[in-house]
């Protein structure tokens, strides 16, 4: 009967372990949806700030303000796209 009761008890273990990972699993899951969707985010406004700057060369302008909006725009698509600030 004491085998009985010991299986048991190490029966019961097991499913709160298996419990508890299958928790763990789905925690990091989201996690991991959460950040392919900001990584997403980023590329997105990366893309918005490029073809902003290609719009304004494509503007002619030739003006020392464009010039710098445009560096501007390429330099924080670069940091939205690479580091994602």
């Amino acid at each position: 009967m004491s085998k009985i009761k010991g299986g048991r008890r190490q029966m019961a273990k097991k499913v709160r372990e298996v419990k508890e990972t299958r928790g763990l699993i789905v925690e990091a899951q989201a996690e991991y949806g959460a950040l392919i969707n900001e990584a997403h985010d980023y590329w997105e406004q990366a893309k918005a700030l490029r073809n902003h700057a290609m719009e304004l060369i494509a503007s002619g302008s030739t003006d020392s303000q464009t010039a710098i909006e445009i560096s501007q725009l390429l330099r924080a698509s670069y940091i939205h796209q690479f580091v994602g600030r």
